[in-house]
């Protein structure tokens, strides 16, 4: 998640993802969510959905 926020956006885009508070358990928790909601998608999904929450 690191590594993505860097490579999209620079500065606005950590500033957007420490603003959301973005850490590992905030991940682990909406990956978890994510997949039992989505049963048929896979975590990668549920990785661009959270990026999508945190760069908005």
């Amino acid at each position: 998640m690191e590594g993505a926020v860097y490579m999209i956006g620079g500065d606005k885009a950590e500033k957007k993802a420490a603003d959301f508070g973005l850490s590992v358990e905030v991940v682990r928790a909406h990956l978890k969510t994510y997949c039992y909601s989505h049963p048929t998608d896979t975590p990668l999904e549920g990785v661009q959905d959270l990026l999508l929450k945190v760069l908005k």
